[in-house]
């Protein structure tokens, strides 16, 4: 199949941010904290940074089937596979204190699984997956609403960019507003309202590199290099005094601060992937983990927890609360096993499930012309 060619930059933004995930759950202190300052922001604000408003702007129901589309599919299938072991999971430690699936239970789990929602532990990094999309879908709201607004005002385009911050800011007060009295909304929706300023940044960003030589001058290794060092110190800084961002515990440190937190940590990503790009072997890496971020999103708990199964297995461990241990069972001494399995193993089913895919979508493709005929004047018709 024919794909549209990729912009390695953006993959290796994405890698940056999935690295640090993996980082994040089998880090403590410091290093936990500067990656959580960053990995999940990071990903919001790419994804809105490819809106495309030409397309969308009048059709955000388009847009959001278009993102659920996206994501509903893989989803559906690395969250079945997790659920399908879960079994062999218990069976074999690689938790505790949850007992085995019957049928009942199994049949519950495939079925949320369908409506995003699922109970299973080693799927707890995936919550972020429907926030993502949800955010989506409200940015694409927004942007319709703000677009309406402006047409009634002879397209002024700056009522519409006034509507637009004025939406996000009511988003991010709400959402600040629920994180910090610990309301929370199904689909962790209250996460969403706290993000949509990130979103909004990801469009303000695109609008400001497409009308001025920013995105040119930001290449240069001069400056990349000491926007990378002056905003990985201000990280260092932050996660030094204990200041943490959690959003999947509702930690955001207070409302202000989360947004200049994030948002330098989003430069972060930027300028370093501006150095990462240049490097060859490097460039291949990182964005070759952007593009099997989602793999890696899914199932980078159940490669990790595999490495302490292995390892207590040769070192005749047989204690179930050691080997189960929540998220890691010997932290300080596999850290680079668990690294390299929570991304590697992932990155192999990946490739492993897009060959075969794209092996069936082709045949689909193929089986569907045999059906049709095309004449010279361009139309159809069916054999």
């Amino acid at each position: 199949m024919n794909k549209k060619e990729r912009d390695p930059y953006w993959d290796i933004i994405k890698g940056i941010g999935i690295l640090s995930i993996v980082i994040g759950h089998i880090a403590t202190g410091v290093l936990h904290n500067f990656v959580y300052t960053y990995h999940l922001a990071v990903f919001y604000f790419v994804a809105i940074y490819f809106y495309d408003e030409k397309k969308y702007g009048d059709k955000p129901y388009k847009y959001f089937g278009n993102r659920l589309r996206g994501v509903w599919f893989k989803y559906v299938v690395y969250c079945w596979l997790v659920i399908f072991f879960h079994n062999f999971f218990a069976r074999y430690n690689f938790f505790t204190g949850i007992p085995p699936y019957g049928i009942n239970e199994y049949l519950v789990e495939f079925l949320n699984t369908l409506l995003l929602k699922h109970t299973e532990l080693f799927l707890s990094a995936v919550w972020f997956i429907s926030t993502l999309v949800i955010a989506n879908g409200i940015f694409a709201v927004i942007m319709f609403v703000s677009r309406r607004i402006s047409k009634a005002f002879s397209n002024n385009t700056n009522i519409k960019y006034l509507s637009i911050i004025t939406a996000t800011i009511i988003c991010g007060v709400t959402g600040v507003y629920l994180t910090a009295n610990q309301l929370e909304l199904e689909y962790h929706s209250h996460t969403v309202f706290l993000i949509i300023p990130l979103c909004t940044l990801g469009y303000l960003y695109r609008l400001l590199i497409k009308n001025t030589k920013l995105l040119k001058k930001f290449s240069k290794w001069y400056i990349a290099l000491p926007m990378c060092i002056m905003s990985s110190l201000f990280l260092l800084f932050i996660s030094k005094k204990g200041l943490q961002i959690e959003l999947a515990k509702g930690l955001i440190i207070n409302g202000y601060m989360f947004y200049i937190v994030t948002t330098v940590g989003i430069i972060f990503c930027l300028s370093l992937a501006q150095l990462l790009v240049k490097i060859p072997i490097v460039n291949f890496i990182f964005s070759t983990l952007g593009k099997h971020s989602f793999a890696i999103m899914a199932l980078h708990f159940v490669a990790i927890k595999s490495v302490d199964v292995i390892y207590s297995y040769f070192i005749n461990e047989t204690n179930p609360e050691i080997i189960g241990q929540w998220i890691i069972s010997y932290p300080g001494k596999l850290f680079a096993s668990y690294l390299i399995a929570g991304i590697v193993l992932p990155v192999i089913f990946s490739i492993l499930f897009d060959y075969i895919n794209d092996l069936i979508q082709e045949k689909i493709i193929k089986q569907n012309k045999k059906h049709y005929l095309i004449d010279k004047t361009g139309e159809t018709y069916e054999k």
